[in-house]
């Protein structure tokens, strides 16, 4: 779940690819912006995102299906990351089903 203010759609591609973007993502934090690119570039190298291709941030990583794990990538009010597992709400699982 890409969580940093505003967080509206398309606002995560400058994450995934941090060169597309002549300025670069809006926030300047080098350890997020690894963590979230190399997860996606992890988990299509080796079909895991915890067989990473870099040293990272990101904590393991469950399966969805163990107890409908994601990965909340979000930034504190003072611009830390903020990247951990979460169980997706209940009620947003009602509504995609």
């Amino acid at each position: 779940e890409f969580a940093v203010p505003p967080a509206l759609h398309g606002n995560d591609v400058v994450f995934y690819f941090p060169s597309s973007s002549p300025t670069g993502p809006p926030v300047n934090n080098t350890d997020f912006v690894n963590a979230f690119a190399q997860s996606f570039t992890s988990f299509i190298l080796n079909l895991d995102p915890n067989q990473k291709v870099s040293d990272t941030i990101t904590p393991p990583w469950a399966k969805y299906n163990v107890n409908n794990t994601e990965m909340l990538f979000n930034m504190t009010a003072d611009a830390q990351p903020d990247i951990r597992p979460i169980q997706t709400d209940g009620g947003l699982l009602e509504r995609c089903a």
